[in-house]
């Protein structure tokens, strides 16, 4: 859900310290609980036309109708980019050689975007939706990254 509201220039560190001290515990608990709900594990070539249709079928996706997310275990990252404004272009590779083009949107700096670009052609898991992308008058089916873990980690 999203709000909007309006403050006076000078007064943005006060709003900053008021949230900072009201939800700090509170995101902190959110965070060390927070769960990735899962729909499927896929590989690339499972990631066809065939499964858009029937996804897009399923729609339309909103809070009441949540957009499936789909793991794809143990992917090498053939390649990342950084593009646009913070973006992580990259190509996923399952064990049978098929590819997957995907973005993880605004991840540069974070976490999953570090990971992506430090990927060096080692497996990770990654999880996120199916989209058609037709931008430029192509179609293709690229993955919105979610999330990423790395296999060898405890963490």
């Amino acid at each position: 859900m999203a709000a909007g509201l309006t403050v006076d220039q000078d007064k943005l560190g006060d709003l900053r310290r008021f949230f900072d001290e009201r939800l700090r515990s509170s995101a902190r608990a959110s965070r060390d609980g927070a769960t990735l709900e899962i729909d499927g594990a896929l590989t690339p070539q499972a990631a066809n036309r065939e499964l858009m249709t029937l996804l897009e079928r399923a729609g339309p996706y909103g809070q009441g109708n949540v957009q499936p997310r789909f793991a794809f275990p143990a992917h090498r990252v053939r390649f990342a980019k950084v593009v646009g404004e913070g973006h992580v272009r990259c190509a996923l590779e399952g064990g049978d050689g098929s590819r997957l083009d995907a973005i993880a949107f605004r991840a540069a700096e974070q976490p999953v975007g570090e990971l992506l670009l430090a990927g060096g052609g080692m497996p990770l898991h990654v999880a996120g939706s199916l989209r058609r992308d037709t931008w430029g008058g192509r179609d293709k089916i690229e993955v919105f990254i979610d999330d990423v873990a790395d296999p060898r980690s405890s963490a």
